[in-house]
């Protein structure tokens, strides 16, 4: 779940502009029941709150006797108070979204209407979205390492130095062809996003030398780009991949490239 800083929940709630100050108060114990682990809130915490909000703090006398009279909140663990069932989860249709996972595809258009499919295809979509968001970002920043090793080893002159005839005339052929059709978006600044996939991989074999002092066994990428290659087909094909087992071994390669390539 994402957390939303509470500087920022006050923005969108409003927090400041409530009509009664025990409606603020209602807004803090709200979000401090979604952030924390804890299902109820103590006094002092909510004035903690109120300061982080730059609102005056409550009287502790007064504030104790509304939260016992607002039928919104309950008793909670300790003498403390928590939020009612109810008044959550108002609160949670209109808040909730604020803590919605990042990768959640938002669109500007429905599919729900969309010929000839049915909604098992629409959440099929959907899964594959999310799925495009982890091959572009893995994607990506494979390319960019492997310009990274070869700028610190070779200087800016790099791809002069480590291209073959057959990756020059790939190169020029994609990038020529992007100056003529002027409609289609560059691939990218360095020369290695104008390669196949399998290409990129035949860079780094027969560099090896400057890719193991990183990942100390070149099968590390050797094994992670043949997963990402076959994935990325299925998607750029606009197909469904139904073994959720294949889905979390990407995730899984995925995670294993950012911890070993992290902080190089």
């Amino acid at each position: 779940m994402t957390k939303i800083q509470f500087n920022d929940f006050c923005q969108v709630s409003r927090i400041a502009f409530q009509k009664k100050k025990i409606d603020s108060v209602i807004l803090i114990i709200w979000y401090h029941q979604k952030i924390s682990e804890k299902t109820s809130i103590s006094i002092t915490e909510i004035n903690n709150y109120l300061k982080q909000a730059h609102l005056p703090e409550y009287n502790r006398t007064r504030l104790s006797g509304h939260l016992k009279i607002d039928k919104r909140i309950t008793k909670g663990e300790n003498g403390n108070y928590k939020l009612n069932r109810a008044i959550l989860e108002e609160l949670d249709k209109t808040f909730n979204y604020l803590f919605e996972d990042e990768t959640k595809i938002s669109l500007q258009v429905s599919l729900n209407n969309t010929p000839f499919l049915d909604n098992i295809d629409i959440d099929n979509a959907h899964k594959m979205a999310e799925l495009y968001l982890i091959i572009f970002c893995f994607e990506n920043s494979a390319r960019r390492f492997v310009a990274k090793i070869f700028s610190e080893n070779y200087g800016d002159d790099w791809w002069n130095k480590i291209k073959n005839a057959d990756f020059k005339k790939k190169v020029e052929e994609r990038i020529s062809r992007e100056q003529k059709l002027k409609w289609i978006c560059q691939r990218g600044t360095s020369p290695l996003f104008y390669l196949d996939w399998s290409d990129l991989l035949k860079i780094i074999r027969k560099y090896e030398d400057l890719f193991t002092s990183l990942v100390a066994d070149l099968k590390f990428i050797e094994l992670r780009f043949e997963e990402l290659e076959r994935v990325r087909n299925i998607i750029a094909h606009n197909g469904v991949i139904p073994d959720k087992n294949d889905v979390d071994r990407l995730i899984l390669y995925f995670q294993d490239w950012c911890k070993q390539l992290n902080k190089i």
